[in-house]
């Protein structure tokens, strides 16, 4: 059985607009890394860690699943929005 869901990862257009629009929802400090044109965001709100991606087409693409939850051995499970 699944326990703790420790992070969940969203991609979107803007990584920046996105993690600051929830780090003011969620009264949570912004945390970002950025590489190359590459740029995450994330919160961490009692130990959950919600991270925003950009959009990559390649990797996952527009009807693909939105948003992805990975348990503790690393295993992605993608959720579908409305």
């Amino acid at each position: 059985m699944l326990g703790r869901v420790r992070a969940a990862m969203c991609f979107t257009p803007s990584p920046e607009a996105a993690g600051a629009w929830w780090s003011e929802a969620l009264g949570a400090e912004l945390h970002r890394e950025v590489e190359g044109d590459s740029v995450y965001t994330w919160v961490d709100v009692d130990g959950m860690e919600f991270g925003f991606h950009m959009l990559d087409e390649q990797r996952n693409p527009q009807d693909g699943s939105p948003c992805q939850v990975m348990d503790l051995f690393g295993v992605v499970i993608g959720l579908d929005g409305p």
